[in-house]
């Protein structure tokens, strides 16, 4: 019987690879989480099972713990599916889950060597040439780990799973120039965090480290049909016992407790901080209604009304949400809140200004301002590629800014040309084309993590682009009649 079974589902899976093979990733998650449907789960499976054992590989070294943490990460997908909110970044959902399942696999494995130990004398271990590579890799996923998600998305698709720039765009639904510039300014971060490690490496160094692991790193049939096997069953609801190791399962129920634990105390620190705002807010309040109620009644005198000055002169800022003590906006120059034509061009300035009461100090550098411009919709959402130019790395400044409480400070300002629609096979940079309302939004400050700028995003600001007029006909003055 359950011979039969098995080769029922050997059947099942053959059939898998002539299906769907072109579908993406949040179709195939979606048709999972609604319908549980197999096939389509399989496809995920087997298109991102190499960059997960590869992970696995590199943090374990051990093919059989390797095994056991490649099994238990599918199996947290079974589990969290339904959770993953940014469904087409489900490959850096993935590689994070490998890499957090590795890692806790391999503190396992370490502590029961320890007990091993201390239960019989061990023999002194001899003395083994290291491969330098061996060393490196471990490392160069701990920091892969800690990136940003945007950039470690496309170090993922890219140089993990090997897709090109066309194809990561597709992906993640974003302009080819966007991926190929988060990718370089990817590289590059992870070069430099690497270097603060005491590993030196350029950023076309690390993306030639990462491919041969990408392209090497090739599931062993067992493993992949195993884990399809104990997958299937359990989706099911199905036992699959022989198929799934006690240690996979075990690490999969681990890693779900870390990440359910994760999300309630990000749960907890909002509720309280909740808490405190509407205690703060009703002691205010209390005190406000005392002072007005032992407030004398004053003679009524004329109030002078002081005019306000013309936010048009200031420069007109879209706001956005306050982080850190500081909120950054994008506006216009001075007096220059208007609608545009085609042919004219834009200058749209970035600003941060300190809300808090205390003196705030970050660092910024223009090259990343240079390569990712700001965020552009059409009023239907469409996200409009702007094509910019690589910064070279080398000739990027590093500008400290201090603000004072009640400060602003303009940060960079980006000149867009506005042409018709029709002229954009001409692919210009820094060019918006089209016609009607737009919306702007910039929100990538910096790529350091640990900067105050990290969290900040721009208000949403609103672009008006109309046809070029046409020229008045000249019309000649007729001469005055004699008298």
């Amino acid at each position: 019987m359950a011979t039969s079974q098995k080769s029922g589902v050997l059947q099942h899976l053959r059939r898998i690879l002539q299906e769907g093979a072109g579908r993406p990733d949040t179709q195939l998650l979606e048709d999972y989480i609604c319908r549980h449907d197999e096939t389509a789960f399989a496809l995920l499976v087997r298109r991102h099972g190499p960059m997960v054992w590869g992970v696995c590989c590199r943090v374990l070294r051990n093919p059989h713990d390797a095994e056991e943490a490649f099994q238990a990460t599918f199996l947290v997908l079974i589990r969290r599916a339904a959770s993953i909110t940014s469904r087409e970044l489900l490959a850096n959902w993935l590689y994070g889950v490998a890499h957090q399942t590795a890692l806790k696999a391999r503190a396992t494995s370490a502590r029961r060597k320890v007990r091993e130990r201390q239960v019989r004398e061990m023999p002194e271990p001899s003395v083994m040439h290291r491969d330098p590579a061996s060393d490196l890799l471990p490392l160069l996923d701990e920091e892969l780990s800690r990136l940003p998600e945007k950039y470690r998305s496309v170090l993922v698709l890219c140089d993990l799973e090997g897709n090109t720039r066309k194809e990561a765009a597709r992906h993640l639904d974003l302009p080819e120039g966007t991926v190929a510039s988060r990718l370089n300014r990817a590289r590059n971060l992870l070069a430099r965090r690497l270097t603060q490690r005491g590993v030196t490496l350029a950023g076309g160094a690390c993306a030639a480290v990462l491919a041969p692991q990408a392209a090497s790193a090739s599931v062993p049939h067992v493993v992949m049909n195993g884990t399809l096997q104990a997958a299937t069953l359990v989706a099911t609801g199905k036992a699959a016992s022989g198929m799934l190791s006690i240690k996979g399962a075990a690490l999969a129920e681990g890693v779900i407790k870390a990440m359910w634990f994760n999300q309630l105390k990000t749960v907890l620190a909002v509720v309280l901080i909740l808490g405190f705002m509407a205690t703060g807010a009703t002691i205010l309040t209390g005190r406000t209604a005392v002072g007005q109620e032992e407030r004398k009644p004053a003679a009524r005198t004329p109030v002078q009304t002081t005019p306000k000055p013309d936010q048009e002169k200031q420069g007109f800022t879209a706001w956005g949400k306050e982080a850190n003590g500081l909120q950054a906006g994008v506006g216009y120059e001075p007096g220059q809140k208007r609608s545009y034509q085609h042919g004219e061009k834009v200058s749209l300035v970035l600003r941060v200004r300190n809300v808090s009461k205390e003196k705030i100090r970050f660092q910024c550098t223009s090259a990343h301002f240079m390569e990712i411009p700001p965020l552009v919709t059409d009023r239907n959402g469409k996200r409009l590629s702007i094509l910019t130019l690589e910064h070279s790395p080398g000739k990027a400044r590093l500008h400290v800014v201090d603000l004072a409480p009640g400060q602003q400070t303009d940060l960079h300002a980006w000149q867009l040309e506005l042409r018709p629609a029709s002229e954009r096979g001409s692919n210009s940079y820094w060019t918006l084309y089209g016609t009607g309302k737009f919306t702007v939004q910039c929100d990538s400050l910096t790529i350091e993590p640990d900067s105050v700028l990290s969290k900040l995003r721009t208000g949403k600001l609103d672009l008006e682009v109309k046809p070029e007029a046409s020229p008045a006909p000249n019309k000649e003055k007729e001469p005055a009649p004699r008298r």
